[in-house]
């Protein structure tokens, strides 16, 4: 078997995401679009997009795990959701709070249910990890997942 790669990686991951029917729904549901998908965004630099969805696959550090028998990945994803509505104003007097934070823990929970269970049967582990912070900031609302991916190595141990 050979080693998966970053690259391979990316084609597993966009694959899925592109193809989910649970993800395509709740994005054409939602925003009558589907997500943009960016691979090695800095995931500190929010584009200044038209786009209303948009997934950033970002690698991380690599290294060498369980005595050289796995090739390791740290990688995070970004789920972004720019939404230009007003900001809604709650039951309290004068406390707003942006539309957006409510979908984008829906959002990030398909993205996570999609990519967890296609990497899990491409035989690569996967390890969660504390991610960058969420980042809210009108009109965008970021979540970050974050994870040390595992894959088998050819290197003779």
């Amino acid at each position: 078997m050979a080693t998966k790669t970053l690259k391979d990686i990316f084609d597993i991951l966009s694959a899925e995401l592109t193809t989910n029917a649970a993800l395509a729904d709740w994005c054409t549901e939602n925003f009558s679009t589907s997500p943009v998908i960016r691979f090695g965004v800095d995931d500190n630099d929010i584009p200044q997009s038209s786009e209303s969805l948009e997934i950033h696959l970002i690698p991380g550090s690599r290294g060498r795990t369980r005595q050289f028998a796995y090739r390791s990945y740290t990688f995070s994803i970004n789920a972004i959701i720019k939404k230009s509505s007003e900001d809604d104003e709650t039951d309290i007097d004068n406390v707003y709070v942006l539309e957006n934070l409510e979908l984008i823990d829906v959002f990030v929970s398909l993205i996570e249910e999609a990519v967890i269970t296609v990497l899990n049967k491409n035989s690569i582990i996967v390890t969660p990890m504390e991610g960058d912070e969420d980042a809210v900031g009108y009109p965008y609302v970021v979540a970050n997942l974050k994870y040390l991916l595992e894959v088998p190595s050819r290197l003779p141990i």
